[in-house]
C-alpha cells in the first residue's frame, strides 16, 4: 500500500490517545527537547561565585531552597492555568506572573524559556492549536510576556494528563536544568547530579503535593535570598549562563 495510512489494513492499529499524550510528555521532559532552558542557572552561577555554593552538600541545600521556592512561587501558576483553560485567565496569570518577580533578570528569563517552549509545542500536533492562539496574543497584546510556568500549564491543559502529572513535570524540569547547571559549573560531576537528583526526588514530591491546591492569589516569594542572588547576575564579571 503506497501513500498514507489505511485504515483498512489490518496491520495498522490506532494509537489510543492516552499512550500518544504520554508520548508526547516523554518527549516534553527529555533533555534533548530545545526549549532553551539549560542556557539559564537561576542565580546559581552568582551564589557559586560568591561562595555561597561551593560543593555538594552545600549545594543540596540550595536546591532544597530552590525547589521550595518553585513550589511556592511558580507552581501557583502552572496550576491557575491548567485550572482554567481560557485565554484571558492565561492573561491574567502571565501578567500577575510579570507583577511576582521582583527583577528584571528573573522575568527576563521566565519570558525567555516561555518563548522556547511555545516555539516547540508548534511541533506537536496536540498542543499546536493552543499554541498558535498564544503566539497571536502575544503578537498583537505587548502586556503579554509568555512567561514560562502558566504557559507551562495551558499548553498541557490540552494533553490527557492530570493535574499533579502537570506539577511533577514542572519540577523535575527546573530541578533537572539547576543540577545541569551545577555539573557545567564543576560543582559537581555528572554522576554525582543524578545522584543527587535522586535524593531530592521525595522533597520535590512533597513540594508538589503542598502546592496541589495554590492559585495564582498564593504565589509567594520564600526565599529572597535567592531573589537577590539572580538579581546580580549581570554584574559578574565573567558567566557562563545567561540569567
Amino acid at each position: 500500500m503506497e501513500g498514507g495510512n489505511d485504515d483498512s489494513d489490518p496491520n495498522h492499529k490506532t494509537v489510543p490517545l492516552s499512550f500518544a499524550s504520554e508520548w508526547v510528555i516523554w518527549q516534553l521532559v527529555d533533555s534533548a527537547l530545545p526549549t532553551g532552558g539549560f542556557v539559564h542557572s537561576n542565580g546559581l552561577e552568582v551564589a557559586v561565585q560568591s561562595g555561597l555554593v561551593r560543593g555538594a552538600e552545600s549545594l543540596f541545600a540550595y536546591l532544597k531552597q530552590f525547589t521550595q521556592q518553585t513550589g511556592a512561587l511558580l507552581l501557583p501558576f502552572v496550576n491557575s492555568a491548567f485550572a482554567d483553560p481560557c485565554m484571558d485567565n492565561w492573561i491574567r496569570c502571565d501578567r500577575r506572573c510579570q507583577a511576582m518577580m521582583l527583577n528584571p533578570i528573573a522575568q527576563r528569563a521566565s519570558a525567555m524559556q516561555g518563548r522556547g517552549l511555545l516555539k516547540v509545542a508548534f511541533c506537536f500536533p496536540a498542543l499546536k492549536s493552543r499554541a498558535t492562539q498564544i503566539q497571536a496574543e502575544l503578537s498583537r497584546n505587548r502586556s503579554v510576556n509568555g512567561h514560562v510556568a502558566p504557559l507551562f500549564g495551558f499548553l498541557l491543559r490540552e494533553l490527557d494528563v492530570d493535574s499533579n502529572r502537570i506539577r511533577f513535570m514542572f519540577l523535575f524540569l527546573t530541578v533537572r536544568a539547576q543540577i545541569s547547571a551545577a555539573v557545567r559549573l564543576s560543582i559537581i560531576g555528572p554522576l554525582e547530579g543524578q545522584s543527587l537528583q535522586l535524593q531530592l526526588q521525595p522533597y520535590a514530591e512533597a513540594v508538589a503535593f503542598e502546592s496541589r491546591d495554590r492559585l495564582l492569589e498564593h504565589a509567594a516569594q520564600t526565599c529572597p535570598l535567592l531573589e537577590l542572588l539572580q538579581s546580580n547576575h549581570d554584574r559578574l564579571y565573567s558567566r557562563l549562563f545567561n540569567s
